[in-house]
């Protein structure tokens, strides 16, 4: 897979030397507000090819401005999180990257890759939402006790399926306001 183009903006203007995230009376949410627009980062991890497939075409028709990375296994993700680009940096930290996670995945399962990531202090922040056609509640209660942001059974239907994608902005508005 091509990496990530990295796009960083950095203002060298030295007539302003405050910095306006140094504002320690600012929530985050508010020190979010004043950064550059930063376009999502969706990465989504199913060893399905067809699956992803559509749900890279259902992104593109919901109308949700990301981009798209995909993987067919946990462990690519857990080697893209060990050597990130500047672009995976940026979106982590002004919390625009989110994780669909399959949880049936054959060798390391998406429970597997969600405790790797919740157990390690560089990739505890990111967002991660189950994306699965598991409807157990056992499974749901224990990815959630886990860490995971969001437990989704995915929809039967393509209609639904862009419908479930067009409303991922409001779940990044969410995440910055820290709901």
């Amino acid at each position: 897979m091509p990496p990530v183009n990295a796009h960083a903006s950095s203002s060298s203007d030295s007539s302003d030397s405050s910095d306006p995230l140094d504002d320690e009376a600012s929530s985050p949410a508010e020190q979010a507000s004043r950064l550059p627009r930063l376009r999502p980062l969706l990465i989504i991890v199913d060893d399905d090819a067809a699956d992803r497939v559509l749900m890279g075409e259902a992104l593109a028709d919901s109308g949700f401005d990301a981009e798209l990375m995909a993987f067919p296994r946990g462990d690519d993700l857990l080697a893209l999180l060990a050597e990130p680009s500047d672009r995976l940096i940026e979106a982590v930290a002004a919390q625009r990257c989110l994780v669909l996670l399959d949880l049936n995945m054959p060798g390391m399962s998406g429970l597997d890759v969600l405790t790797r990531l919740k157990s390690d202090a560089t990739t505890d922040a990111i967002s991660v939402v189950m994306f699965t056609t598991s409807s157990s509640p056992n499974d749901r209660r224990r990815c959630l006790d886990l860490g995971a942001s969001a437990f989704l059974v995915k929809p039967s239907s393509y209609g639904d399926l862009v419908t479930t994608f067009a409303s991922l902005p409001r779940f990044f508005t969410a995440m910055l306001a820290g709901d």
